[in-house]
């Protein structure tokens, strides 16, 4: 209950904002096309996403609309791949002419509409991808996150790592958006609680006929006195690529 609640006022918060910019629309109804992962594992979590949407519209136009103006939504299954992400979205926007974009669970499929939607100028609201990279580095006045990003789990994560008197790390996530990001997110931020210098990272290959994986590792010297007196070193492995994660992001 609490999940639903939640999700619906950040639905209600995402219309109050569509009002500022439908308003000059002229049309009777206000259009949002929703992106999303509806086949798998990650319906875990877009179909919550979807159902607080939907509490938060049948209450809204229940009660006249906004502006007098009813919502109406439609969805398309991207199926956790970007190119098809991408497709939909540009169908949703030139031939079904949404006001909006919603979505997705995926952030290589958020980053790639993201750069659709900056082109046309349509507002697009990410419910749950979580790399840093869409509001940070490829943020632009069309696209807002609802939701934490790795730079703030990283951080977090980092924050209870610092505390412990651990010598090596050793990250590993999926071979995707999210597996990369929130890996960079936790080794970034750890250096900066630290507080030292770090070594460049080193690509070690295994000896010929080995069964071991390549890996990559970055070390920190040892620093002054006034710090712990271990160096740190890190070791990032990353999944088989093509596997579908159970969470997305």
């Amino acid at each position: 209950m609490k999940r639903y609640s939640f999700l619906a006022l950040a639905s209600v918060l995402l219309l109050s904002v569509l009002c500022v910019y439908s308003v000059s629309q002229a049309a009777n109804t206000i259009k949002v096309g929703i992106v999303d992962t509806y086949t798998g594992p990650a319906t875990t979590f877009t179909n919550d996403v979807l159902d607080g949407f939907k509490l938060a519209v049948q209450k809204i136009n229940a009660s006249g609309g906004i502006l007098g103006r009813k919502i109406e939504y439609t969805t398309r299954d991207e199926k956790f791949k970007p190119d098809i992400g991408l497709a939909m979205a540009k169908e949703l926007v030139l031939k079904e002419k949404v006001d909006i974009l919603m979505g997705t669970i995926n952030s290589a499929t958020t980053l790639a509409i993201s750069d659709f939607v900056r082109k046309e100028k349509i507002p697009f609201f990410v419910t749950f991808a979580k790399s840093d990279k869409i509001v940070a580095e490829k943020g632009h006045r069309y696209i807002f996150n609802m939701n934490e990003n790795t730079e703030m789990a990283g951080r977090a994560a980092a924050i209870a790592l610092a505390k412990k008197p651990y010598v090596k790390y050793w990250i590993a996530g999926d071979d995707y958006e999210y597996g990369h990001a929130i890996a960079e997110g936790v080794w970034d931020n750890l250096k900066k609680q630290r507080s030292f210098p770090f070594s460049p990272p080193r690509d070690r290959t295994p000896p010929k006929g080995s069964t071991e994986r390549p890996t990559t590792s970055s070390t920190i010297p040892t620093p002054p006195r006034t710090r712990p007196s271990w160096p740190i070193s890190r070791r990032h492995t990353t999944a088989i690529p093509g596997s579908v994660p159970s969470t997305g992001t």
